[in-house]
């Protein structure tokens, strides 16, 4: 018999009010005029996780839209 797999709505980005509760428990991030590497923001970054916790997709094969997969790991780990 074939089972058919019920549908959940998928969150692909951290919707607004979570997003203002979440800002709060995270490090300051990095000031826009920091020398180094590109800043990512949290938001986008946290974003990525998700994708990743959601789809198992591996953290090199992240879409460029989340910024960098070694980025969001290494995110992750540390706000683990």
């Amino acid at each position: 018999m074939l089972k058919i797999k019920e549908h959940l709505r998928t969150i692909t980005s951290i919707p607004d009010d979570l997003w203002s509760e979440i800002k709060n428990i995270l490090p300051d991030e990095k000031p826009e005029n920091t020398i180094g590497r590109p800043i990512v923001k949290y938001r986008k970054v946290l974003d990525g996780i998700v994708f990743v916790l959601r789809t198992e997709c591996q953290w090199k094969k992240l879409p460029k839209e989340y910024g960098s997969g070694s980025t969001c790991h290494r995110r992750f780990q540390e706000w683990m």
